[in-house]
């Protein structure tokens, strides 16, 4: 039985659309505006790296370590954004990402490529960054929580005289109701430690 020529044509185009679409994964955010190339990488990784040839030759791996974004509008660094800048000199540039412990993201072995200066970013499909909502339930939104400041009121109680109240009654608690938890057996009591000091 002959093949299918629409079943083979249809796989030649759905082949070249899927190698277009890894070849192109990254995106222009912003043309060049003079200060160099920019690139903003959203990733799951605490530190990625990036590794890189302008033309020549390749960094050594693995690479730099990228920075948290400090474009918290366009590229919130909670939301797994890092960024690494590359001089005005630079106009072309292949690169991959790696996690600086073997894993890598190098766009399906096609690495990525960009040809003109600018800002550039990029979604690793590697690692999971973290969502929005995992940034949203630590928004500062939320306030912080508050200790109540306990108030004196009403009888003072004090162990044995040595505690300080604003009022003028003074009950004295026998130590046997005493249960705070803070307080070592009674010297030389059996169960008492030379490694304790004299709180009495």
């Amino acid at each position: 039985m002959a093949p299918n020529r629409h079943v083979t044509a249809l796989s030649v185009l759905l082949a070249a659309v899927l190698s277009n679409d890894l070849t192109t994964a990254q995106t222009l955010f912003k043309a060049s505006d003079g200060t160099g190339m920019h690139v903003f990488y959203r990733t799951g990784w605490p530190t990625p790296y990036i590794h890189y040839s302008t033309g020549s030759d390749w960094t050594t791996v693995p690479g730099y370590a990228m920075t948290a974004s400090n474009d918290s509008t366009n590229f919130p660094p909670d939301l797994g954004w890092f960024r690494y800048d590359l001089s005005a000199s630079v106009t072309s540039l292949e690169f991959v990402f790696n996690n600086g412990d073997g894993t890598w993201d190098d766009n399906g072995d096609a690495n990525y490529k960009v040809s003109t200066a600018g800002t550039w970013e990029l979604t690793s499909t590697v690692s999971t960054p973290p969502s929005s909502s995992a940034s949203a339930s630590s928004s500062s939104d939320t306030p912080a929580a508050t200790t109540a400041t306990p108030t004196v009121s009403g009888d003072c109680y004090t162990y044995d005289d040595l505690d300080l109240c604003s009022s003028d009654t003074t009950i004295t608690v026998p130590d046997t109701d005493d249960q705070r938890k803070w307080q070592t057996p009674t010297r030389n009591a059996s169960d008492w430690l030379s490694d304790y000091q004299d709180y009495r």
